[in-house]
């Protein structure tokens, strides 16, 4: 709960705790169950029974019940939760509680799963949001706050399944995820598409959206911790983007998920990063699960490259630039850039193709990044993205493969 109040004379005190928002906590054999913490979810003046959960240590947190106590059913609906120093919701207090399957956990909500976003697409109007989550679950989802790990502006609900207060799940269908921080499981699809002007709040190309999930049940709404987040992009989701050099020729490989109204792609090069020029076109594939190739046979020593996407209305957005280097014999592994935000390249060569894997820990040692590529005989580059969430501190990236092995400090910003 919030301080007491603070009078000022002017102006507005956005004053938290330094200790948790809000905490449910009980003695042994003492049960804290079905209260809610926002909306009922009656239908009746939801929209103005959220609270505003800031700047405190942790946002709202279940504790580990004692003895034969129980933190069952408690109810966490459309509140805004950001700006909190750790998580927005923590159950057992002990940050990021990973996702299982089957999802029959004990403990505080049952350790209920949250939603797993894999797709977040702005077209035509529309919002469309897909991903994972437990069968029957109410999800709803936010806007993130600035670290991306809480839902600070609420946007809608709609529940897996179920065709929801006129909003349809358009899925069918299990679906499985993988993620060294979330975890692992299979659980039910969900899809929705909703005009973006129904939304209490914009939502665009690059909206960071996060989503809770609440457990169905009648008289017991179990809800989970806020999932990963996943930034809205435009209809083409590009997997990766990568290159490898052999005897002075680059080959770069991208790959898709899905491809919507898009028309084709440009490969552009620059020898400084600043100044770039088309070399080649590919028209694209449609539809979903696409890979592709373009071989440049006059590059220099040292080339930057980008991806220039043009849908069929004639929009057009580039991908990440990617750095390829045909000296890396004299200088080693090397990670760039570095300070990174969002994405680092890994340049290294290879004698032989073989699997890499790639490993990001934190200062105290613990893995929060992992990717295995492929990588093929000559100077391979490999991009690993989606970082934004990480805290800003030091870490150790580590690569390791059968011939190859080497490894960089970097510094996320």
């Amino acid at each position: 709960k919030n301080n007491a109040p603070v009078s000022i004379s002017a102006g507005t005190l956005v004053r938290g705790n330094t200790g948790n928002g809000i905490t449910i906590i009980s003695n042994n054999n003492q049960n804290v169950d079905d209260n809610t913490i926002g909306s009922n979810g009656d239908g009746t003046g939801d929209d103005f029974e959220g609270n505003l959960i800031a700047n405190n240590a942790k946002g709202i947190v279940l504790t580990t019940p004692g003895g034969t106590s129980t933190h069952l059913g408690n109810r966490i609906s459309r509140n805004s939760i950001y700006d909190n120093v750790q998580l927005g919701i923590d159950h057992n207090s002990d940050a990021v509680t990973p996702n299982d399957n089957g999802d029959g956990d004990t403990g505080p909500n049952e350790l209920f799963n949250f939603p797993f976003i894999t797709r977040s697409n702005v077209q035509a109007g529309n919002l469309v949001i897909s991903g994972i989550a437990p069968a029957d679950a109410f999800i709803e989802f936010y806007i993130a706050d600035a670290s991306g790990a809480e839902g600070k502006t609420y946007l809608f609900t709609a529940q897996v399944n179920q065709n929801y207060l006129g909003i349809n799940d358009d899925s069918t269908g299990t679906g499985s995820y993988n993620d060294v921080t979330y975890g692992t499981g299979t659980d039910e699809k969900f899809g929705f598409t909703l005009p973006v002007g129904s939304l209490p709040a914009t939502v665009t190309t690059g909206t960071i959206i996060v989503a809770i999930a609440i457990k169905s049940t009648f008289s017991v709404n179990s809800t989970s911790e806020f999932g990963p987040a996943f930034i809205s992009t435009l209809p083409v989701r590009l997997l990766q983007f990568n290159g490898t050099v052999n005897n002075g020729i680059v080959t770069l490989n991208w790959s898709t998920s899905q491809e919507i109204d898009n028309s084709y792609f440009d490969l552009e090069r620059s020898t400084n990063g600043s100044a770039y020029e088309k070399i080649g076109k590919i028209i694209a594939k449609g539809g979903n699960s696409n890979s592709y190739s373009y071989i440049d046979s006059k590059s220099g020593t040292v080339n930057f490259y980008r991806l220039k996407q043009v849908d069929k209305n004639g929009n057009s957005t580039y991908s990440k630039v990617l750095v390829i280097r045909g000296d890396i014999d004299k200088i080693g592994g090397k990670v760039t850039p570095n300070p990174f935000r969002n994405l680092v390249n890994v340049t290294f060569q290879s004698t032989k193709e073989e699997t890499v894997t790639i490993r990001l820990y934190n200062q105290t040692g613990q893995l929060v990044k992992q990717q295995t590529s492929k990588a093929l005989v000559g100077i391979n580059t490999i991009s690993i993205g989606d970082m934004n969430n990480l805290p800003t501190g030091n870490y150790t990236f580590e690569l390791r493969g059968e011939t190859v092995q080497f490894k960089q400090q970097v510094v996320k910003q």
